[in-house]
């Protein structure tokens, strides 16, 4: 992103990547909300805890979105 004066084109570029950021941390949240509403139906006895290969899926996933994310910030 790049901050100061700019043309209404670079402007609605960096909008386009802030709109992108922010999808990407809402995907983020969602997966992180999933897995905390498994465990914590496992922990009442409502089901089956997530199997660890799930978690670290959705772990590497948001670790790469995360570094997507520092990227375009930099």
């Amino acid at each position: 992103l790049y901050y100061g004066v700019k043309s209404t084109a670079d402007a609605a570029a960096d909008r386009r990547v802030f709109e992108q950021m922010v999808f990407e941390i809402r995907k983020i949240g969602i997966n992180l909300n999933q897995i905390t509403h498994t465990l914590n139906a496992a922990h009442r006895g409502a089901g089956q805890p997530p199997m660890q290969s799930e978690i670290e899926k959705v772990l590497q996933k948001i670790e790469s979105a995360l570094f997507q994310l520092r990227k375009k910030i930099k």
